[in-house]
């Protein structure tokens, strides 16, 4: 069965020391760019496909998506909708039919769990991804020295 990433994306940059410093010192756009690139980097070792979601709920407009590589997306939602509210749609959108992950620790009540759960994803926390993240990072890095790492995204192209 094919696996998904649904990540809060703000919820998410904020679980990353990294992240919170260039946000803080240079601008939430630069942030929000880099965290994308390492889920971009993060989806070309993993193989799943992963969903970034961003409140786009203060902004004016409709919801907004961008596919920065594949098997990526970033939605912005649209004015007056959480990222919570769209991950809560689409966890019930594909959790028939796919291993869905909802990647966040903004769960503002109790009551998004048992609506996820009841779907059929499963809860990640952003610590717990970001370990994972981490360690397939190392992983690969130790394989490819060898020789013996096998890139996904290496053999799309080919």
């Amino acid at each position: 069965m094919a696996e998904v990433l649904l990540v809060d994306g703000y919820n998410f940059l904020h679980c990353w020391p990294d992240l919170v410093h260039l946000k803080e010192h240079s601008h939430m756009g630069h942030a929000r760019e880099e965290l994308i690139a390492k889920l971009v980097e993060y989806q070309a070792l993993w193989g799943g496909r992963i969903i970034i979601v961003f409140d786009g709920h203060k902004r004016r407009g409709k919801e907004q998506v961008e596919r920065p590589a594949a098997g990526v997306e970033v939605i912005y939602t649209r004015s007056g909708e959480t990222a919570d509210n769209a991950i809560e749609k689409l966890a019930r959108r594909m959790a028939s039919h796919q291993t869905v992950y909802v990647v966040t620790d903004d769960f503002w009540e109790q009551r998004i769990i048992r609506i996820i759960l009841g779907y059929g994803a499963l809860r990640m926390t952003s610590r717990e991804l970001k370990a994972q993240m981490d360690r397939l990072k190392k992983a690969a890095l130790a394989l490819g020295n060898r020789g013996q790492f096998r890139n996904p995204l290496k053999e799309r192209l080919w």
